[in-house]
């Protein structure tokens, strides 16, 4: 018997993924951004851009705390 999940969802921009994830996030979840390492660029089909996980990843938590602050 095969199992199938379809709990999940595909955002090809990096930057929205993670914050996506940061936002769906419920408390005792855990968001893992994988797939880079300690890199801080993004190679795009034109050109190499700076780009850093960490950053990015506490940017969307900041942004997250500041519109629950707003909404509480």
């Amino acid at each position: 018997m095969k199992e199938t999940h379809d709990n999940y969802e595909i955002v090809l921009d990096r930057r929205e993924a993670i914050y996506k994830a940061i936002d769906i996030a419920e408390p005792g979840d855990m968001v893992l951004v994988l797939g880079k390492g300690n890199e801080t660029y993004e190679k795009l089909k034109t050109e190499t851009i700076y780009f850093n996980d960490m950053e990015e990843a506490y940017d969307a938590v900041k942004a997250r705390k500041e519109r629950e602050k707003v909404t509480n």
